[in-house]
């Protein structure tokens, strides 16, 4: 299979959160051609007892192959883009060579379209040695959604209940080109959320005093939360990236709505933090005369490595292959592959994330990201190296 090929195949069609539709085609357009059996559609969320692609168009996004039996070795590849307008200038590479996002104002700004062709990869090569899984089985889910971190979350507990080893894994975050990050560790726990502010309105220059500002209740919320963050091991992050309200100049603002951010790499600090964030905006409200609601948009678990022996039989598997290894490496971010690793530990499993080292021509999320492909080969090649050694009976 051309990893690049593919690639670039799907950097041109880029789509966000549930609306993978023409990714999710395409990727079956592969999948189908294998003996593996396919799930998709409602029939992947447990919403029906069959494949229906007109389930896709309705925003079912996403697919899942299985070869083999239980127990499974478990490999997701996150299949969603971003809503970032791709850079055009003759340097950059997709643009100079023709495989630049067709879907103005989208784009493949983090590697997904690199995850997905791994991941295609996977597919064909366990399809073609039906001897690696005769005791055993395997299972590919391409999951949407994961940069909203809202896809894991609707993917059914049944994917992991027969799975003993998961392998994920993540182009660039920090990782040196040559490099191949083991069992990275330190991901942020994240939630995602909304408060709406409610207050009245009136005129503002008539009769302000007949109005209650919700644009006051969110200033004093900002001002209650500005120490939320303060922590000696810099463990906590809050961040308000939107903010939405208002109908006119000379009106008094009714309803104020704030986009949230929170995050942590220990999951009992966010929650300490969501409930101190709930707090300050009842304190802010009842102040002033007005009322709040906030909740919970999405959320993804924070997760630290403590499997030291897999970091290192891992690793020392790579290095006999000529790979240069990065122990641990911090994955610096949120990303919901932590829902899966999770819960295949909890079921006595193991799981283990690799970094994939590439040099970026810019950073993740910006309009100017892109990633050598050519390293798409190595990468599969370590992502097998690690499934055999983590299927290996020691």
């Amino acid at each position: 299979m051309d990893l690049i090929k593919i690639r670039r195949e799907f950097h041109r069609i880029p789509e966000t959160d549930f609306c993978e539709i023409k990714t999710t085609k395409k990727i079956l357009t592969y999948l189908e051609k294998f003996d593996g059996t396919l799930t998709y559609g409602k029939h992947l969320y447990e919403l029906s007892d069959d494949n229906d692609i007109k389930d896709i168009d309705e925003g079912y996004t996403g697919a899942l192959i299985t070869f083999g039996h239980a127990p499974y070795t478990l490999f997701r590849a996150d299949i969603d883009a971003l809503p970032i307008k791709e850079c055009d200038s003759a340097d950059h590479v997709p643009a100079k060579l023709g495989f630049i996002s067709e879907h103005d104002g989208f784009m493949h700004a983090c590697g997904h379209d690199g995850h997905i062709a791994l991941a295609l990869g996977l597919a064909e090569y366990f399809n073609a040695y039906k001897s690696l899984y005769q005791n055993r089985g395997i299972k590919i889910l391409f999951q949407p959604a994961e940069e909203g971190v809202y896809g894991a979350a609707k993917m059914p507990k049944s994917i992991t209940d027969d799975v003993d080893t998961m392998l994920g894994y993540h182009i660039g975050l920090g990782e040196p080109e040559g490099y191949i990050g083991v069992g990275s560790t330190d991901f942020y726990g994240v939630k995602k959320l909304s408060i709406t502010f409610t207050g009245k309105a009136a005129h503002s220059a008539n009769n302000p005093e007949d109005g209650i500002s919700a644009l006051d209740m969110a200033l004093a919320f900002i001002d209650l939360t500005r120490s939320i963050t303060f922590d000696a091991k810099h463990r906590r992050l809050m961040n308000i990236g939107m903010i939405n309200g208002g109908t006119a100049r000379n009106i008094i603002m009714s309803e104020i709505t704030l986009g949230i951010d929170a995050r942590s790499v220990d999951n009992d600090a966010i929650e300490i933090m969501y409930h101190q964030i709930e707090s300050a905006a009842k304190s802010a409200s009842e102040a002033l005369g007005g009322e709040y609601q906030l909740k919970t948009v999405a959320s993804a678990l924070g997760y630290t490595e403590d499997n030291m022996e897999l970091t290192k039989r891992i690793s020392e598997a790579l290095n006999a292959k000529n790979f240069k290894t990065t122990p641990n490496p911090d994955f610096g971010a949120s990303e919901d592959v932590t829902k899966y690793m999770k819960e295949v530990k909890a079921n006595g499993g193991r799981a283990i994330h690799l970094l994939l080292g590439a040099k970026l021509a810019g950073s993740h999320h910006s309009s100017k990201f892109d990633f050598n492909d050519s390293n798409l080969q190595n990468y599969f090649v370590a992502i097998i190296i690690a499934y055999h050694t983590m299927i290996e009976k020691k």
